[in-house]
């Protein structure tokens, strides 16, 4: 392509030495624009085990869950970090995550014979690409938080800040993306009140849940079905609100919520909506199974992934953003639902 530019370049300013230096470095932007997708880069990740009670070493539940291990995430590499978004791949052997700052990171799951978790090896990340295969350079473009795959192995990211749910082919988040029609007045929404939780509902079904931080008596979601879009609610709890959303095999659905003030400090919460609850128009309240508080194991969390293991139960993945906050950390945490 830089050699077809740089023959029209000269045909059209056969003199000119200033004009033909502009219209060729135009002509290798395009070039490097126009590239097919660029390859995954290594990513070099460093886990320290974390106890689930720093203060009870023989604690192994909270609420409905068994303790199955966690991890605090480091990396020389600057860039990794703001964990937002989080899927496992099919076959669970590998998480998926998104990050606010436009970036993906892939890592295989390490587990020991008893089944916890251990480590993380084989990272990879790279940067997520609009439909023009260009990369998300700027903070507000790139505000990745919440991952869902369809059916077809497609990969559908919601964004804040810019509001707006694309869609990646099954290949990887490193190609071009699709735009996905957007819930009615997405784009309405304060700019850090927008799509948290994104989830895959049995029936080609999707339940999106919104931040909002308005006063409104619920908080507000949505339901695509048949091809569009249905408002409905997810029931306040006090200043808690949802930060991701995962579908267990039965086709409830586990959301994780947060809550933050000056006084009372960080608080996270599972909360369990009954697939049947999933309806227009409803406002949708579930049964909280979890709670992590002082001096539990947790931080910023806002992403949730949930697979079937194969001796019972659901195994669940919690992620946190760190923000980039040297003071926050990056905690991949494990538990087992041992009964649906």
């Amino acid at each position: 392509m830089l050699k077809l530019c740089y023959q029209a370049v000269t045909e059209i300013h056969p003199s000119g030495k200033m004009i033909r230096r502009a219209a060729l470095s135009l002509c290798l932007l395009a070039t490097v624009l126009s590239a097919g997708p660029a390859a995954a880069e290594p990513l070099a990740l460093t886990v320290t085990p974390l106890p689930l009670n720093s203060e009870n070493p023989g604690q192994t539940r909270v609420g409905a869950l068994a303790w199955r291990g966690s991890l605090e995430i480091t990396s020389g590499n600057r860039r990794f970090g703001g964990l937002s978004g989080l899927l496992l791949e099919p076959g669970g052997d590998r998480l998926l995550a998104v990050s606010d700052t436009g970036r993906w990171v892939s890592a295989r799951i390490r587990l020991d014979d008893a089944g916890f978790l251990v480590g993380l090896d084989q990272g990879e990340t790279g940067r997520l690409r609009d439909g023009d295969n260009r990369v998300l350079a700027s903070k507000r473009a790139g505000d990745a938080e919440s991952l869902a795959r369809l059916a077809d192995g497609t990969i559908l990211v919601a964004f804040e800040q810019a509001h707006r749910i694309w869609r990646y082919p099954a290949g990887g988040l490193d190609r071009p993306a699709q735009s996905f029609p957007p819930p009615p007045g997405l784009d309405r929404l304060d700019g850090n009140n927008g799509l948290e939780a994104l989830t895959t509902l049995p029936g080609g079904r999707l339940l999106a849940l919104a931040e909002d931080k308005g006063d409104t008596p619920d908080l507000r979601g949505f339901l695509w079905q048949d091809g569009g879009w249905s408002d409905l609610a997810l029931a306040r709890d006090r200043t808690y609100r949802p930060t991701g959303a995962t579908t267990l095999p039965s086709g409830d659905v586990l959301v994780l919520e947060r809550r933050f003030s000056v006084l009372g400090g960080l608080g996270i919460k599972i909360r369990r909506l009954p697939l049947a609850a999933i309806q227009p128009g409803a406002t949708l309240t579930g049964e909280v199974i979890a709670q992590l508080r002082p001096p539990l194991v947790y931080d910023n969390m806002e992403g949730i992934a949930a697979r079937a293991e194969p001796g019972g139960g659901v195994r669940i993945y919690l992620v946190s953003d760190d923000n980039f906050n040297p003071v926050q950390r990056s905690v991949l945490i494990s538990f087992l639902l041992e009964t649906e």
